[in-house]
C-alpha cells in the first residue's frame, strides 16, 4: 500500500501545481479585462463631469 501511495504522490503534486497555475492565469486575465472594461466608463464619466 505504501508503494502505491509513494508512486502516486509526485504526479498528484504536479497536477495540483498545474491546476493552481491555470487558475491564477485565468484570474489574472479576467481581472485585466475587468479593469479595461471599467476604465472607459470612468473616463467618459470624468469627461462628462468636466464639461458641465
Amino acid at each position: 500500500m505504501n508503494d502505491v501511495l509513494s508512486a502516486l504522490i509526485p504526479p498528484l503534486v504536479v497536477a495540483a501545481v498545474v491546476i493552481i497555475a491555470v487558475v491564477k492565469l485565468f484570474r489574472s486575465e479576467a481581472g485585466g479585462r475587468r479593469q479595461e472594461a471599467e476604465s472607459p466608463e470612468k473616463s467618459s464619466e470624468a469627461s462628462e463631469a468636466s464639461s458641465d
